[in-house]
């Protein structure tokens, strides 16, 4: 190209493309004629291939018959793996398919550990204000008879009478003085945190047991795995009871 031509080309206007009316902002961008082109196409392919499914289906015979009907099973409409499809895979490639599960189950265990240890950081276990006997108790050991008769709760944790039968947030006396007086919790205020409470309790003991079957989940396809390797084992445990293996034991070369 020249240098007549290229600055003829500089001096050229370039032209904008138009953007969305101002009244017309609630659609949104302004369709160019290439987006249209994209979306057309992809139109045009989507009813292409639901065109050629249903004359598959208008098409298909009825007393169509393959002898993989005979061991074929679906459950909930997806197709699952029989027996002898299972065959097909060796001892290897099914002792991978259990570490792969193995290690998503013990991912989701760990999910569900750090959960409940963030619920137990967040929830501050004070005792009920109706009154309600705490669940733990804390046992305190005095050298005589005499110091239990005499014993006072109050003066041993250098508390007041007041906070004597909180778990938790017990302050001291010298606390209660540094600190200024709050005042009353209105009932509906405690009302409302002790249902947060409880919810907070409900959701932390769901946790607790999905964990526990989390885990129980995570032991079986261990002991799977286990099984599918080498050794003489037998089991010890009982009918009716959780399986329990023993190996023989094997010297090392």
């Amino acid at each position: 190209m020249s240098s007549f031509a290229k600055a003829a080309k500089a001096q050229r206007k370039s032209h904008k493309e138009r953007s969305q009316p101002q009244n017309r902002a609630r659609f949104g961008l302004l369709e160019k004629g290439k987006d249209w082109k994209l979306r057309r196409d992809d139109f045009k392919d989507k009813q292409k291939h639901i065109k050629g499914l249903a004359t598959r289906a208008r098409d298909r015979n009825q007393d169509e018959f393959y002898h993989g009907m005979i061991n074929a099973k679906t459950k909930g409409g997806i197709q699952s793996l029989t027996t002898g499809e299972l065959q097909h895979f060796t001892a290897d490639q099914l002792k991978v398919f259990k570490s792969q599960d193995a290690n998503y189950v013990n991912f989701k265990r760990t999910q569900e550990k750090r959960k409940i240890d963030r619920l137990k950081q967040n929830l501050h276990l004070v005792a009920a204000a109706d009154g309600s006997t705490p669940q733990n108790k804390h046992i305190i050991f005095t050298d005589s008879r005499k110091k239990v008769a005499n014993f006072d709760p109050a003066k041993h944790f250098n508390t007041v009478d007041e906070l004597v039968g909180r778990p938790s947030n017990r302050l001291t006396q010298k606390q209660l003085e540094s600190q200024p007086v709050v005042a009353k919790v209105s009932s509906k205020q405690a009302k409302r945190t002790r249902r947060q409470q409880e919810a907070t309790y409900k959701e932390l003991s769901a946790r607790i047991a999905r964990e526990r079957k989390i885990a129980a989940v995570a032991e079986t396809l261990d002991l799977e795995k286990k099984l599918m390797g080498k050794g003489q084992r037998r089991k010890v445990s009982k009918k009716g009871e959780k399986p329990v293996y023993k190996w023989r034991r094997e010297r090392k070369k």
